[in-house]
């Protein structure tokens, strides 16, 4: 998991990774899960929270749906972008979990810090 210059496909977590972002500009938080799923389709929670001194700054879910064609362990890349205009300036932190809706699994939470520094 990390705060990224762009994200548009899997392996710009690594590849875009940067440190910091100017408030007003937009945070781009990408994250990485592995999920051991049934063949089908399965419906997922993305969640991530941006946290500053024990403060909730924002929390955003969203359902994805993922479909495969033969069970086993998968492992996907995706990212949340964020306005931070409003957000204050220091280190945050952007901590990411993942929920299976039909059988009730959520992944273990990863977290990553960032500094938004001023514009």
């Amino acid at each position: 998991m990390g705060l990224v210059s762009t994200w548009s496909e899997a392996g710009d977590l690594t590849a875009n990774r940067i440190e910091s972002v100017r408030r007003g500009q937009p945070a781009v938080v990408a994250f990485r899960y592995r999920i051991r799923i049934p063949e089908g389709t399965i419906n997922l929670k993305e969640g991530v929270d941006i946290v500053h001194d024990d403060d909730l700054v924002v929390r955003r879910f969203r359902d994805v749906d993922r479909r495969v064609d033969s069970p086993g362990l998968y492992t996907w890349e995706d990212a949340m972008t964020f306005e931070t205009a409003e957000w204050p300036l220091g280190d945050l932190t952007a901590t990411a979990a993942i929920g299976e809706l039909q059988l009730h699994r959520t992944s273990e939470r990863v977290s990553t810090t960032f500094e938004v520094t001023s514009a």
